[in-house]
């Protein structure tokens, strides 16, 4: 089984600016991020950022590594002793060009919308709005494709 991160969050004021997407992140030679949601362990090899990234206000960090910090403040999330921020860090990349969100039909990635990344991050109404804004704000792309088709999609 996983582990339902969201159970374990420990939210300080400010949050709300951090969406936790669950999915893997991967970054290309020219320094533009991907995010995966879906695919299991498939979608995770040679990923920056497994299972668990965090996408915040400056971009994308690792919530095991590049969004961890070793002090809380206002706009935290923390996980037992370890806390993300939504502050840039040095293990934050460049907000996604694309999500791509596993379980479509077909190998070639088709055009998805908010709503897709939403259900398949199992984000709340008010995450799910801070997603569509942020998506609209830095021109991320939605596309949704089978699991064969990821690495395509990369």
């Amino acid at each position: 089984g996983s582990l339902d991160m969201r159970e374990h969050f420990v939210a300080t004021e400010g949050a709300d600016q951090l969406l936790h997407l669950g999915g893997s992140v991967f970054v290309s030679d020219s320094g533009a991020s991907t995010v995966v949601l879906g695919g299991g362990d498939a979608a995770t090899a040679g990923a920056y950022a497994a299972h668990a990234c965090v996408w915040g206000p400056s971009g994308v960090a690792s919530f095991w590594a590049g969004s961890v910090g070793s002090a809380g403040g206002a706009g935290s999330v923390t996980l037992g002793s370890e806390t993300a921020s939504p502050a840039a860090t040095t293990g934050t990349v460049a907000h996604p060009a694309r999500i791509v969100v596993v379980g479509g039909s077909s190998d070639k990635a088709s055009k998805a919308d908010a709503a897709a990344v939403a259900t398949a991050a199992r984000l709340n109404e008010a995450d799910a709005e801070t997603l569509a804004a942020r998506l609209t704000e830095t021109g991320t792309e939605v596309v949704t494709v089978s699991a064969a088709g990821v690495a395509k999609s990369l």
